[in-house]
């Protein structure tokens, strides 16, 4: 058994890759089982709609969409803040780079943007392109 090349930890059986399946399974410079840690300290839901999360064939998916749910981060610290739905994930994006105006920021909004699941969930992590 070979150290995956990524995270260092995982052993990776023998094989060209060398990366584990953790990390072959994440994205955004996070592993597979943290995405899932992000999704489990949530409930399962997504934060700012309520609609569930789903475990599915090495994803998260929005069982609204069936799409593969969004790694929301801090566009100024680059600080993983949650896991949204595509679409939230674009509205809180907009609201922030204020494309709303004057319009107040949503109460919702506002409390997940100041204590953010993922941080609880797997402490600061920078989220990679």
């Amino acid at each position: 058994m070979k150290i995956c090349k990524r995270c260092n930890k995982n052993s990776v059986p023998n094989s060209r890759c060398r990366i584990c399946e953790d990390c072959k399974h994440g994205k955004h410079g996070l592993q597979f089982s943290e995405i899932v840690a992000i999704a489990r300290k949530q409930g399962m839901k997504c934060p700012l709609s309520g609609f569930p999360l789903i475990v599915k064939e090495n994803k998260v998916i929005d069982s609204k969409t069936g799409k593969g749910v969004a790694i929301d981060h801090d566009h100024a610290t680059g600080i993983v803040r949650g896991l949204l739905s595509e679409r939230l994930n674009w509205l809180a994006d907009m609201y922030h780079k204020g494309h709303y105006g004057k319009l107040s920021e949503p109460e919702a909004l506002r409390d997940y943007r100041l204590n953010p699941p993922a941080v609880m969930a797997i402490g600061e992590r920078q989220y990679k392109d």
